[in-house]
């Protein structure tokens, strides 16, 4: 399935989207000869799936690989994104804040000192 760049970056997306990627991770773990309904999304220049004949799945090697990058790049980058976002989000709101009440302080010595003259 990843003999070339393009059908790399496919299955690659698919897998972290979690669209599809278990006909991707089928395609690895078994081969193209035993699970040949597992085609690619994108098609080669004749219309036909890019499918080698007689290849072999990769076995124990595809389903290590597809648990780690499914459970770390699916479920745990995007969890650490939001996270990140969300601090922020945060620090941005706290120094807006900080503004705000600065500019309030500077607004009150600016009328004390208008009184006091």
């Amino acid at each position: 399935m990843f003999s070339s760049l393009r059908l790399y970056l496919l299955g690659f997306f698919q897998i972290e989207t979690l669209d599809g990627w278990d006909v991707v991770y089928k395609k690895n773990m078994y081969g193209c000869g035993v699970f040949p309904d597992a085609a690619p999304a994108l098609l080669d220049d004749a219309g036909a799936y890019e499918c080698v004949e007689g290849t072999t799945g990769l076995g124990w090697i595809a389903a290590v690989y597809f648990v780690l990058v499914v459970v770390f790049g699916g479920l745990i980058l995007p969890t650490m994104l939001i996270g990140i976002v969300a601090i922020s989000f945060e620090e941005s709101y706290r120094r807006s804040e900080a503004d705000r009440q600065n500019s309030i302080d500077s607004e009150k010595l600016q009328a004390q000192v208008l009184m006091y003259s």
